[in-house]
């Protein structure tokens, strides 16, 4: 068997998402390995050679590529807990082998290799085995799924990685491909800008998400989610997402000629503005925890349906009587509904609730999507319609270009949600139409330019009737599930006693053991029986169901974490740090059972 077919065989076994799409590439021939060339080295193995415009590149030593990469990869710590490497350009894996042998169990290489030629050039010509099989390994290659990588970042990578985080790129490739090298570096900027952008408050977030959730369980009875809508809104039927940018005032009386001939989600923002000009939507949508209350106010939207999270403002929904659809969730929900055989999609957040509308769009499998006021930028000194001016500009100057050509005014968030529209706009490969009608603001990268006018006349032609849908639609929850939904959550209670039981259990073992080491007395037996103790009482947490709830709170509340993921050397020394850790997340548990119980014993009193 030829490298090609064991590669091959192998991406099929283990990476059955990228097998399809490289198949393809090799049966269309969308690839040139021409100037690529594999020559001997001095030690008998082998190298890969460029040979472009009358110059030639060597990826590898000509001597050792295996004592090269070995001697490559001692510039980077690996000692450090949580530690993620995100490296540009694979090429025949040496680099990427190298650093594999260096990095703990469970740390994570997340690799883009920017051509796909060469890519395939490799897969003929070496055993890239020990990397596709790894699950230590996210893999992404250039017109293969590079387009997700940037989702990979916030799928894998949180930010207490962040310190010991290691980029690194191929030596040479970050020349060669420059343009790709320099995306590669944006789509790391942008993830650092997203977490920066929800990070703001962050612990208060937390505990009003879980205040929440509690006080929200009660409309679980009479609610829906979105899988239930797929098939159900057909698919050629346009969604309009009408969010609340400074040009919604331009065009928004053209709305009207969609209604009943589009389906029209307005962003809780947007409700006002769309009110105001008596224009008739058919749903809201409103995600976050703290959203002003002022937005939804006036008392002829407290009818409307909402997509909602579980973790949405509960005002919101207490005043609301209408149909209420769970849409983006935390883990907790698809816990508890994946026991009932209702499975969640996999929701890519944004940050917005238009992000939020975009994903409604892709889960529906619309095939055309409206954007309309989706500035994502000023327009003069004005950043929301029905707005007043702002008095002052906060942040850095940042400009991107607009629907003209030109440059206008953004902000750090608008220019994060501006790359995630793009990234997830790319991921779609032309499934979905996307048409910016906003008239004004940012360029939406991927999108096509219309005015609202043109985009009604042409695509809203035919009649849909959301109401008629919502009434054909039962709650998810019959009177004999939603019964066991409430046994489950009154367990909860009787979890978050035994959590704080186990969490105390643990703080004992690790004091224990930190005095121990403190006092010069190391006992390797005592240490032995106490990480046994230890890995024990964190593999029961997350058993819980009432963890799924908590995790991030946890997480976010572990006092010095920054300081004890990063290792001294001294093995004493990180040994202590490894047991304060240890205790920390312990303290952490108590702290997240002490806040919820209360809550959640009123939460019982409501179902």
């Amino acid at each position: 068997m030829g490298y090609l077919e064991k590669n091959i065989d192998c991406i099929k076994e283990n990476r059955p998402d990228l097998y399809d799409r490289v198949k393809e590439v090799l049966e269309k021939e969308k690839y040139n390995p021409e100037k690529f060339e594999v020559i001997d080295t001095k030690d008998g193995d082998k190298a890969v050679q460029i040979n472009e415009a009358g110059k030639t590149i060597r990826l590898n030593s000509l001597y050792s590529p295996k004592k090269e990469a070995e001697r490559w990869v001692k510039q980077y710590k690996f000692d450090n807990i949580d530690v993620s490497v995100l490296m540009f350009g694979l090429a025949n894996g040496a680099f990427a082998n190298a650093i594999m042998n260096k990095m703990k169990d469970d740390a994570i290489l997340i690799i883009m290799e920017p051509d796909v030629s060469l890519f395939i050039f490799c897969l003929n010509n070496f055993d890239m085995t020990g990397i596709i099989s790894s699950d230590r390994v996210e893999l992404y290659i250039d017109r293969i799924n590079d387009e997700n990588f940037y989702f990979c970042l916030h799928k894998v990578i949180n930010s207490i990685m962040i310190p010991n985080q290691i980029i690194c790129f191929y030596p040479e490739m970050e020349k060669l491909y420059y343009d790709k090298a320099k995306e590669f570096e944006r789509a790391i900027q942008e993830k650092y800008s997203f977490d920066m952008l929800v990070a703001y408050g962050l612990d208060d977030v937390y505990r009003k998400g879980i205040d929440n959730t509690l006080k929200n369980l009660k409309f679980v009875r009479n609610s829906n989610y979105i899988t239930e809508l797929i098939g159900k809104v057909p698919e050629d039927v346009p969604v309009i997402i009408v969010a609340a940018g400074p040009s919604l005032s331009k065009n928004v009386e053209e709305l009207k000629k969609a209604e009943g001939k589009a389906f029209i989600i307005a962003t809780d923002t947007a409700v006002k503005t769309l009110l105001k000009h008596d224009i008739h939507y058919d749903i809201i949508v409103s995600i976050d925890v703290k959203k002003r209350l002022s937005h939804l106010e006036d008392e002829r939207c407290h009818t409307s349906p909402m997509f909602v999270g579980i973790t949405s403002r509960n005002e919101f929904l207490e005043q609301n009587t209408g149909r209420k659809i769970w849409i983006i969730t935390s883990g907790f929900m698809s816990k508890i509904y994946s026991k009932y055989g209702l499975k969640y999609p996999n929701w890519v957040q944004g940050g917005s609730v238009a992000t939020d509308a975009f994903n409604i769009a892709k889960h529906l499998k619309s095939k055309r999507v409206i954007f309309v006021g989706q500035d994502l930028a000023y327009m003069g000194k004005q950043s929301h319609a029905g707005r007043g001016e702002v008095k002052k500009f906060v942040g850095k100057e940042i400009y991107t270009e607009d629907i003209y050509g030109g440059q206008v005014r953004t902000r750090e968030d608008w220019r994060t949600f501006l790359y995630w529209f793009k990234t997830m706009i790319a991921e779609l490969h032309g499934e979905m139409d996307v048409i910016d009608a906003t008239e004004g603001g940012a360029k939406i990268e991927g999108s096509r330019i219309m005015t609202l006018n043109e985009a009604i006349d042409e695509y809203c032609t035919g009649n849909f009737d959301f109401k008629e849908i919502l009434d054909s639609l039962k709650p998810t929850f019959d009177d004999e599930k939603y019964a066991i939904f409430k046994n489950d959550m009154k367990h909860m209670k009787i979890e978050l006693f035994e959590m704080k039981k186990k969490a105390e259990e643990g703080i004992k073992t690790t004091e224990s053991v930190i005095k121990s080491l403190k006092h010069k007395k190391r006992d390797m037996a005592k240490e032995k029986k106490a990480v046994k103790k230890i890995k024990k009482l964190n593999e029961f947490f997350p058993k819980q169901l009432v963890y799924s709830l908590l995790d991030d709170f946890i997480e976010m509340n572990i006092d010095g974490i920054m300081e004890v993921n990063s290792l001294s050397g001294d093995e004493q020394e990180d040994t202590i740090r490894a047991y304060e850790l240890s205790k920390a997340a312990f303290e952490s548990v108590i702290r997240a059972v002490e806040f919820t119980t209360p809550l959640l014993e009123a939460a019982l009193e409501t179902l």
